[in-house]
């Protein structure tokens, strides 16, 4: 399939689902500002860079996963201007936070081209770099057409996706040739991305850049002081449960009620995934008759055994003071998230069987002895204990996955050799 036949293919599904992404937010009043933004109507309107270096990722958790290229970028560009965007309104959030002074952070539109000719007739990026598998086909034809340098990093390619994406290779792998380089998380995801069409002497495997967040682990008195915040005992355990879904937050609450027949004085991190879950969340905690401090009222006042962590960009440091961590949407069949994270602070990882979408770095834990894999609230439990009761077990499991998430850092590094020259001939560092 060619490339107009691609274009007007995906043009068409644009104009289909717009009037009803309309119609949503017209109904709903917290879609309402997004709509507008990613329609062009507000914050597009205002002045942009001329010419930004443009990085974009979806969430919240793809835009902190840029932070380090975004710092890094930033600062090789000196006064040159950053446009950061997400998809999501906590990825613009992020974005706000990470490019500071030195940049704008918007909404990516909606994939039509319409919005893609206002947005290239105002501005035309030196360089657009993408993260992971943000692959919309009208703004990669669009960058295609107009010949914008532009490189795909941190890319990755799940077993889900990679049979929706086999199928749809005649729209896909045109649609790809507008990555100058592609640059991915495994030897697994290069061969995928080959499978697509990308010519295998422009892909690169360099790893994540997530991995080069939190290189140093916190002292003592800072986790006391942070402990203290949150109402936590630090010489008690604790049991941090993290990006926490529908369908495996009864489970998690019924381990974490077993386990305290066995260790009384285990402590509980509760963090749902997405914010619109925390209310749902406080009365679920509410009906296993716990009482729990909400972290978004602010420090705690008195001492509590259950946090509901119900903030954004916190959950990294609270694996700070976890016993054991474990990693959401895992008992369900989403695919799990990052157990690189707590890995840095040398925590052991628990997780279900649903990992999909993070299988290399479960892998290397695994090897290194320091991952359990659980199926369900009787396992999570056993586990749980397991850790608590034995330090030797859970000292050597977290200093194992400590040592695993050491030998992946350093994705920047490679990232940033890559980029370095698209910099320069665009002429954003002086060379």
């Amino acid at each position: 399939m060619g490339h107009g036949y691609a274009s007007l293919i995906t043009a068409g599904a644009a104009r289909v689902a717009l009037p009803l992404l309309a119609v949503r937010s017209a109904i709903n009043p917290a879609w309402r500002e997004a709509f507008a933004e990613r329609t062009l109507k507000e914050g597009w309107a205002a002045t942009l860079p001329l010419h930004p270096v443009w990085l974009h990722g979806a969430s919240m958790g793809e835009i902190t996963a840029l932070g380090p290229v975004i710092r890094r970028v930033a600062t090789e560009c000196g006064e040159q201007q950053l446009l950061v965007t997400a998809t999501s309104k906590t990825g613009r959030a992020k974005a706000v936070e990470l490019v500071g002074e030195q940049g704008t952070a918007l909404l990516f539109p909606f994939d039509h081209p319409k919005y893609w000719d206002l947005v290239f007739e105002r501005m035309r990026p030196r360089l657009v770099i993408v993260s992971e598998t943000e692959l919309w086909p009208n703004f990669l034809f669009a960058l295609r057409r107009r010949r914008i340098p532009a490189v795909l990093i941190n890319g990755r390619i799940s077993d889900y996706s990679i049979r929706n994406y086999r199928r749809l290779k005649p729209l896909l792998a045109p649609a790809l040739q507008a990555f100058d380089r592609v640059l991915v998380q495994s030897t697994i995801d290069a061969e995928r991305f080959a499978s697509l069409g990308v010519d295998a002497g422009r892909i690169a495997v360099t790893g994540s850049t997530k991995y080069d967040q939190q290189q140093t682990e916190p002292t003592e008195d800072e986790l006391m002081r942070y402990a203290a915040e949150l109402g936590l005992r630090r010489e008690a355990p604790c049991f941090v449960a993290g990006s926490v879904r529908p369908g495996e937050d009864v489970q998690v609450l019924e381990a974490y009620r077993a386990a305290l027949d066995v260790v009384p004085d285990l402590q509980l991190v509760f963090a749902p995934r997405h914010p619109e879950r925390f209310d749902a969340a406080a009365e679920l905690l509410q009906s296993f008759g716990f009482q729990f401090h909400r972290r978004s009222s602010g420090a705690a006042t008195e001492s509590r055994s259950v946090v509901l962590l119900d903030t954004l960009g916190e959950l990294r440091r609270a694996y700070g003071l976890a016993s054991v961590a474990f990693i959401g949407a895992s008992l369900v069949d989403i695919g799990g998230h990052n157990p690189l994270e707590p890995a840095a602070y040398g925590v052991p990882v628990v997780a279900g069987p649903y990992m999909s979408t993070v299988r290399d770095a479960v892998q290397m834990l695994r090897r290194e002895g320091a991952f359990s894999e659980v199926t369900d609230a009787a396992t999570l439990t056993e586990v749980l204990c397991s850790f608590c009761r034995d330090s030797h077990l859970r000292a050597r499991a977290g200093a194992a996955a400590r040592r695993v998430w050491l030998a992946n850092v350093g994705a920047t590094d490679r990232v940033m050799t890559v980029l370095l020259p698209f910099l320069r001939e665009s002429r954003i560092v002086e060379g």
